[in-house]
């Protein structure tokens, strides 16, 4: 069974079949008549499907694949400042900075957590939301949930506002779920 293996994840036997999916949309159609010794991969994807759900498997598909990876680190700089910067697929988002360790530790794991659980391949570019307030500080939203807000003062070394810095965020991650839809477009048809 599918959700019994500790070596093996569930969703990746459909991650797999997607994939396939996806380059067989990018290839001409061969009927392989009474050659065909397989059912069909949309009928493969469906029965998965329906495994995981009646096995209450959630499908999170970033769970299986190197899709949307996110992390970050911090160093510290000249004048006790210290530069975190946040990663999403090992490139570079934004940056901010902080004097205290323990709290620039704190926001930096609390971004990362709150993109890490609020990234999904199907995310739209409308969903990916700044907010900007009186206070010169700007929020980046992924739909109603706060990803992160940051202060002047917290990107001024840079030279840009933070408006600048989280739209500059905001535009990168809508181009890499604009890729992926690129690479693999079964996951993004409707049907």
């Amino acid at each position: 069974m599918l959700n019994q293996s500790p070596d093996y994840h569930a969703v990746a036997l459909l991650t797999y079949f997607e994939r396939v999916g996806s380059e067989q949309l990018l290839k001409p159609n061969q009927n392989l008549g009474i050659f065909q010794t397989h059912p069909d991969l949309e009928e493969r994807v469906k029965k998965v499907k329906q495994y995981l759900k009646e096995n209450g498997i959630t499908i999170n598909r970033r769970l299986t694949t190197n899709y949307l990876t996110v992390n970050g680190a911090y160093k510290e700089q000249a004048n006790n400042l210290l530069i975190a910067r946040i990663f999403i697929n090992d490139e570079e988002m934004f940056r901010f900075s902080g004097k205290e360790e323990e709290l620039i530790c704190q926001k930096l794991e609390e971004i990362v957590l709150k993109f890490d659980q609020s990234l999904r391949l199907d995310l739209e570019p409308y969903e990916i939301i700044l907010y900007s307030d009186e206070e010169q500080k700007c929020t980046l939203r992924i739909g109603s949930e706060k990803i992160v807000s940051l202060s002047r003062e917290e990107v001024d070394f840079q030279g840009l506002t933070a408006t600048e810095v989280l739209e500059k965020a905001r535009k990168r991650i809508s181009e890499i779920l604009w890729q992926l839809k690129l690479e693999l477009p079964i996951l993004f048809l409707k049907k």
